[in-house]
C-alpha cells in the first residue's frame, strides 16, 4: 500500500495521486461566498446576563489552554445587523 501522500494545487492531500475533479474550485467558491455573506449578516456577539447586560469573555492568559494557543470553550449570540434581516 502507497503511503506517500501528495499536495495537489488546491491544497487537498490525496494519497494515489491528482483525481480529476473539476467542480472542486466552483466549491470552494461558494462556500467561502456563503460563509462571507453570512458572517456579512450577523453580529457576533457576547451572551446575555441575568440583568440582560451583555457577559464579559474571558481574555486573560487563563483563557487559553495548552502549549498551542486555543480558546476555551464559550457561548456567544448572533444578531443579525440590522431590521431588514429578521
Amino acid at each position: 500500500m502507497n503511503t506517500e501522500y501528495r499536495h495537489t494545487s488546491n491544497n487537498r492531500i490525496q494519497p494515489y495521486g491528482p483525481i480529476a475533479r473539476p467542480g472542486i474550485s466552483l466549491l470552494d467558491n461558494s462556500l467561502f461566498i456563503a460563509l462571507a455573506k453570512t458572517l456579512w449578516a450577523i453580529e457576533i456577539r457576547p451572551l446575555l446576563g441575568q440583568a440582560g447586560n451583555e457577559c464579559a469573555l474571558a481574555t486573560s492568559e487563563e483563557a487559553y489552554e495548552g502549549c498551542i494557543t486555543v480558546p476555551k470553550p464559550f457561548q456567544l449570540r448572533s444578531v443579525p445587523r440590522g431590521q431588514e434581516f429578521d
